[in-house]
């Protein structure tokens, strides 16, 4: 393979190294490992550092030389391989977790990530802001059955992919899709955006946030004034601040996954009203007319007004959006 530079040997040798006291390696297996490693890694710290966190949790010696054999040569294929060895019975909340970090707008705390999995597991029947806390505890190691593919930044406890190039795998479509087995872990976007705004949804119609009045206030002449939360109310309420602030913009992504999906129709969208009125806003200005459509059909205000005066019309009038 291409050079490997004196650092990359050094690493290999120090977690080589690890590997044997761990595991009680004789020298020769040891150089066996160390050596497939040199050969394969190609400079890659984080494809050795992936390689060797999923070896070190074999704690079978007669399984290592076979394994070598097997060592994945590039990226792509130790990521098939980190999803191969999720259990079966994890697969699902995996692909939740896994499109969730993908997809949200910014790193996840392991709260808010527990949050999601509480609400988006379907295994709680309409579940309330004090099922979500009872349930947190249970569910904020969940991320873990992803393996290797997550990391943990331990200062501001949030998760994140392990890598860039984790995020392009997930991305691409081509690297998932020609493994039939993996094609349940693609994150299809706009797919990925509607699931999120499913559970913002959830989550902001839960009685303490009085029907979204907390997030987004109507005026008696009709304007939509976002309202300013209290910070204190983000430590109680894991959920807030993301789904608070982050939920349009899953709303117009979302489009037009959710067209055509169920999950969004006139009774759900009738639990916060202004928020619907302000997502007919932002789809009159983007331009994305059979939402428009379809936001008024399911009950939204076609003369609300955002904070500055402007009506569905004019922003798209003053977005050039002819069609809607």
């Amino acid at each position: 393979g291409a050079l490997v530079n004196r650092d990359l040997l050094k690493f290999i040798r120090e977690k080589t190294e690890e590997l044997r006291l761990d595991l009680d390696l004789d020298p020769e297996k040891t150089g066996q490992i160390r050596e497939a490693l040199e050969k394969k890694a190609e400079g890659t710290f984080l494809w050795v550092a992936l390689v060797l966190k999923d070896m070190g949790k074999r704690e079978i010696q007669a399984n290592i030389t076979d394994l070598l054999d097997q060592l994945p040569s590039d990226l792509p294929q130790t990521y098939e391989r980190i999803l191969r060895k999720i259990k079966p019975e994890n697969e699902e909340i995996a692909g939740l977790i896994l499109g969730t970090v993908f997809i949200a707008r910014r790193p996840l705390t392991v709260k808010e990530l527990a949050t999601v999995c509480v609400l988006g597991s379907g295994k709680y029947d309409k579940p309330t802001v004090q099922v979500v806390n009872q349930h947190l505890n249970e569910w904020k190691d969940a991320y873990r059955c992803c393996g290797a593919f997550l990391k943990l930044d331990e200062i501001d406890q949030t998760v994140h992919l392990v890598h860039q190039s984790a995020k392009d795998f997930l991305g691409s479509r081509k690297d998932l899709s020609m493994h039939k087995d993996l094609a349940r872990f693609y994150p299809e976007p706009s797919k990925s955006d509607l699931r999120m705004l499913q559970i913002c949804w959830e989550y902001l119609s839960m009685k303490e946030f009085q029907a979204g009045n907390m997030i987004v206030e109507r005026q008696s002449d009709r304007s939509l004034l976002r309202k300013e939360i209290p910070k204190s109310l983000w430590k109680e309420y894991s959920f807030l601040k993301y789904a608070s602030q982050k939920w349009k913009e899953h709303a117009i992504a979302a489009y037009p996954a959710w067209l055509d999906r169920g999950g969004m129709e006139r009774g759900i969208l009738d639990k916060l009203p202004a928020l619907r009125d302000l997502w007919l806003l932002g789809a009159a200005y983007e331009g994305q007319e059979v939402a428009v459509e379809q936001l008024l059909d399911r009950g939204a205000v076609i003369d609300s007004k955002d904070d500055h005066g402007r009506t569905p019309l004019a922003m798209a009038a003053g977005n050039g959006r002819e069609a809607v």
